[in-house]
This record gives C-alpha cells, sequence and structure tokens, in this order.
C-alpha cells in the first residue's frame, strides 16, 4: 500500500525509506528522478545530502510548489555542495534555488 502511494503521487518516501531499499540494491536517486544514480551527483557525505533534501523539500512546502523532478533534483545537488563546502548552518536556500538553479 505504501509503495501504492509514492508511486501514484499521493505521499513521497522518507530517507529512512531510501536508505533501507539501497542498501537491498535498488537505485534511490533513481526511485526519486528516473534517472540513475550514476548520471547524477556523486554521494560523499549521506547526513549533508538529506539535510539539502530537507532544505529544498522545506522551502517548497513553505511555498505550496510542487517543483518539476529535475528542478528539485538540481537545486538539492546546489545545496548539497553548498553544505559540503560551508556547512548546513551557513547555507540558507531560497525558493530561486527551485526556480533559477543553473544547468
Amino acid at each position: 500500500m505504501t509503495q501504492m502511494r509514492y508511486e501514484s503521487g499521493a505521499s513521497s518516501p522518507t530517507v529512512e525509506y531510501l536508505e533501507k531499499v539501497s542498501r537491498h540494491g535498488v537505485d534511490a536517486m533513481f526511485l526519486m528522478t528516473g534517472l540513475p544514480s550514476s548520471d547524477l551527483i556523486p554521494m560523499k557525505d549521506a547526513a549533508a545530502f538529506s539535510q539539502a533534501i530537507d532544505l529544498i523539500d522545506g522551502i517548497a512546502k513553505l511555498h505550496n510548489f510542487k517543483p518539476p523532478p529535475e528542478f528539485r533534483l538540481r537545486a538539492i545537488s546546489q545545496v548539497y555542495q553548498r553544505i559540503l563546502k560551508f556547512g548546513v548552518k551557513k547555507v540558507s536556500p531560497t525558493l530561486e534555488d527551485l526556480l533559477d538553479v543553473p544547468k
């Protein structure tokens, strides 16, 4: 039932769920974006990546905005890179991170 809700868009998987399925060989990035992880962000720090997801999803929710997957992914990638470079306390993403992400 939970998986069906994810697939229908009624809800989204948690980071914990994605971590669990990835331990069994599932490509969590593919589940979220439709693109294989080998084409996406190199994972150096799972906690920082989780924080980037939470920040971007929090901004989207605050503004009642559901970004297209490719925008969401680019924004997460951009924020993730900033967290790795500056630390989470110095990163303050905005709605523009979702709307105007450079390619």
